[in-house]
């Protein structure tokens, strides 16, 4: 096998391992905070990650409570995972309010998003 074959091949096991841990983030996410949806953005979602990127969670939110509380109880639930998760937490009115406004972050999440979990 050459060189190449086997970094595209440890490439591939790296992007596996990847994608497994964001789901199993997901689910804790999901099980924790019952969110209504969970969209992937950013390096990850578009595929071109490294070491030193970051998870980039937009997470939507039923909850009234306001954005200092919503970010702790995240911080709190969620814990440390083997990423630099980046919760970027909304309620449901606000993504909405920003998507009507044409906010460029939200045009961004919307463009590049991956859903990963939405409430049923």
């Amino acid at each position: 096998m050459s060189f190449l074959m086997i970094i595209i091949n440890t490439m591939r096991i790296s992007t596996l391992q990847a994608e497994k841990q964001i789901q199993e983030i997901v689910k804790h996410i999901a099980v924790q905070l019952q969110p209504v949806k969970i969209i992937l953005f950013g390096s990850f979602a578009r595929g071109d990650y490294n070491t030193a990127s970051d998870l980039d969670l937009c997470v939507i939110m039923r909850s009234a409570a306001d954005w200092f509380t919503r970010t702790y109880e995240f911080k709190q639930k969620v814990g440390f995972s083997e990423f630099d998760i980046e919760p970027h937490i909304f309620t449901e009115e606000e993504f909405n309010k920003m998507i009507k406004n044409e906010n460029p972050f939200a045009m961004r999440i919307l463009k590049e998003g991956k859903i990963l979990y939405e409430q049923q």
